[in-house]
Parts: C-alpha cells; sequence; structure tokens
C-alpha cells in the first residue's frame, strides 16, 4: 500500500475525526463522574446526560472541527510511521491525560488535551525512535 495515497489519506482523517468524537465522550462521562454532591447533576445517569440536547449540539461541532484541525498535523506527523503503534500512543497519552485533569481540573483538561496530542504526534515524527518508524519488511523488525 502506498502510504502517501488516498487510502492513506481518508484513514488518518477518520482516525483524527473518530479520536476527537472518543475524546469528547471520555471528556464529558470524567466531567459527569467528577461532579460536586452540590451540582443539580450529580447522581444522574450518563444516559441523562448524553440525552440533553445541549450535549451532543455543542460536542460534536466541537468535536469535529477538533478533528479537522488534527488531521493535517495528523498526516504529515504519520507519514511513513507505523499507525496503529502511533496511534495507540497518541490516543492512550491524549486520553489518560483528559481523564485526568479533568477530574481536579475540567478547563486544564480541555486545554490541555490538544497539547498532549501535538507533542505525542511530534514525538511519533521526530522522536527517533525505530518502533514508531514503518517497516517494509519483516527482516528490518528486531
Amino acid at each position: 500500500m502506498e502510504r502517501r495515497g488516498p487510502r492513506f489519506f481518508v484513514l488518518v482523517l477518520l482516525l483524527s475525526v473518530l479520536s476527537a468524537y472518543l475524546c469528547a465522550a471520555a471528556f464529558l462521562v470524567t466531567l459527569q463522574l467528577s461532579l460536586p454532591r452540590t451540582d443539580l447533576a450529580y447522581g444522574q445517569p450518563l444516559s441523562r446526560a448524553f440525552s440533553d440536547p445541549f450535549v451532543p449540539a455543542v460536542a460534536a461541532p466541537v468535536a469535529t472541527v477538533a478533528g479537522l484541525i488534527a488531521f493535517p498535523v495528523a498526516l504529515v506527523c504519520l507519514r511513513r510511521r507505523h499507525l496503529v503503534r502511533c496511534g495507540v500512543l497518541v490516543i492512550g497519552l491524549t486520553l489518560v491525560f483528559l481523564v485526568g485533569a479533568t477530574m481536579f481540573l475540567p478547563p486544564v483538561g480541555l486545554v490541555g488535551a490538544p497539547v498532549v496530542t501535538l507533542a505525542s504526534l511530534l514525538f511519533c515524527r521526530f522522536g527517533g525512535l525505530s518502533y514508531f518508524g514503518l517497516h517494509e519488511h519483516a527482516a528490518n523488525v528486531a
């Protein structure tokens, strides 16, 4: 498969947008589960939070825009890189930061998640670890 072909382009676009939706859902779930007891929404089921018309009306466009903004950076950083290994690192680090920071300071989680995503994408691209490089042949893999 040609890594710069249209198939790779569409795959990175799809993964960028779906990852943004996953992060938005993780943010909302963490926010709901870490509400103080004095909040009126405390103790309500997650289904009720997601069924609120305001939540999808705001979360969906924000996640879509975030995924579209991250896409060109991801496309450049993931070129000639192992997509699964880099994807697991980027999404994993972003989710761990997002959940951890949102539990204590929700604005930090919301603002810091794109920074962590960018930093981990740049690490995959310029980190110098052969683990994240694309191995064309099995003979090159140690």
